[in-house]
């Protein structure tokens, strides 16, 4: 007899965590367990360990900085190490964001400052794309961050306000 297969759902809206919890019994979840925010997390891993948890990135529909499924996320590796198979998720339209320590450097026009010490051939590769693409490389307007890993699962993207993105053409 093969042991039931214990399921985390971490999500705070009703209809995702419905249609969550279906997708988890028809995978083959025999045991559900529903959590809505981060101190229900911590009891139910307390309690129990899970072979899968879903997790929302966000647990406050009214924070888009709110990043609770993250600090749900750490608290499971720090439980059981690998044990547990973790998906992240999201359902808001935007995106959740994370405040990230990262910062970001501007690296200005051209492809003369792309260049990376851990890939000697990334400016002969960048250069490459841009003729095959019919781009003018000298008109690139670049940027570079080193993020730690691993992420998971993330989505890095840099958004800017009307106020600091950069003009055309500017270095």
């Amino acid at each position: 007899m093969k042991a039931p297969t214990r399921a985390l759902i971490v999500e705070d809206i009703e209809t995702w965590v419905y249609i969550l919890d279906r997708a988890a019994r028809r995978a083959g979840a025999s045991e559900i367990v529903v959590c809505g925010n981060l101190q229900m997390v911590g009891d139910a891993l307390r309690s129990a360990r899970f072979d899968v948890a879903i997790l929302d990135v966000g647990l406050d529909p009214d924070d888009d900085l709110n990043s609770d499924g993250i600090k749900a996320l750490e608290a499971i590796r720090e439980m059981d190490g690998s044990g547990t198979r973790c998906v992240l998720i999201t359902g808001w339209q935007g995106g959740d964001r994370m405040d990230l320590q990262e910062s970001i450097q501007r690296l200005g026009t051209g492809t003369a400052r792309c260049r990376l010490s851990e890939a000697p051939w990334y400016l002969d590769m960048l250069q490459l794309v841009c003729g095959r693409m019919g781009w003018k490389a000298e008109e690139l307007l670049g940027f570079r961050t080193r993020i730690e890993y691993p992420l998971y699962g993330s989505q890095i993207a840099i958004a800017y306000d009307g106020q600091t993105r950069p003009a055309p053409g500017s270095a």
